[in-house]
């Protein structure tokens, strides 16, 4: 439904199978749910800076069949959150969680995770152009999509396509970013009622004990 992340993600065109394949319209599916995204070029001192302050950072980069990070053209762009770093020697090192692999955290060398972050160019997701009965199609049939294929999203027609390869430029939506997500505490949440912020409120405060009732 359109409550769930890729419910908003396809209601607002960005995504048809769970593809986001632009860090600014990832900004804006965690806005639709609370929080507060902002897009920051990918440096390890404001990396490092942020994660010091207790923050997730979100980062796009080319995953490998082993979950490492690697040097694909952007052929399996993919997200990780960054939720630690520490210094190895000379080297630092830096700790993430996503979903391609069944390891629960991975430490990454921070030199491997930005070489994979820049180089990323073109996603052959959305496939070579062709004609379906009679409609413009993709993405082409595959398990995600149930055998069918699909038109790419309203909003994913900003990209570039080269119409030879049909492959799809993300180096401007990608690569060399990164999302620092938290959550909008200034955000109308519509808090329950029932909750007493102040469980024993002063209902009369006196700021002056004993005024004079009388001053001439």
């Amino acid at each position: 439904g359109p409550e769930t992340l890729l419910g908003i993600a396809r209601s607002r065109g960005y995504s048809a199978l769970g593809e986001m394949f632009n860090a600014s319209q990832l900004c804006g599916v965690a806005a639709a749910v609370g929080y507060r995204a902002s897009l920051h070029h990918l440096n390890l001192s404001t990396v490092t800076s942020l994660l010091e302050q207790g923050k997730p950072l979100i980062v796009p980069f080319d995953v490998g069949l082993d979950g490492e990070p690697a040097l694909l053209s952007g052929a399996h762009a993919h997200y990780a959150v960054l939720v630690g770093y520490f210094t190895w020697g000379d080297e630092v090192m830096v700790l993430a969680r996503h979903a391609w692999h069944l390891r629960g955290l991975h430490i990454w060398r921070w030199l491997d995770l930005e070489a994979s972050n820049g180089q990323m160019k073109t996603t052959t997701f959305y496939g070579n152009q062709f004609y379906h009965n009679d409609t413009n199609i993709t993405i082409p049939a595959s398990v995600f999509s149930d055998g069918v294929p699909l038109p790419r999203p309203a909003r994913s027609t900003s990209y570039t396509i080269d119409q030879q390869s049909g492959w799809v430029s993300i180096a401007d939506s990608l690569a060399g970013v990164f999302l620092e997500v938290v959550p909008d505490l200034d955000l109308d949440l519509d808090p329950d009622p029932d909750l007493d912020p102040d469980p024993d409120p002063d209902p009369d405060p006196d700021p002056d004990p004993d005024p004079d009732p009388d001053p001439d």
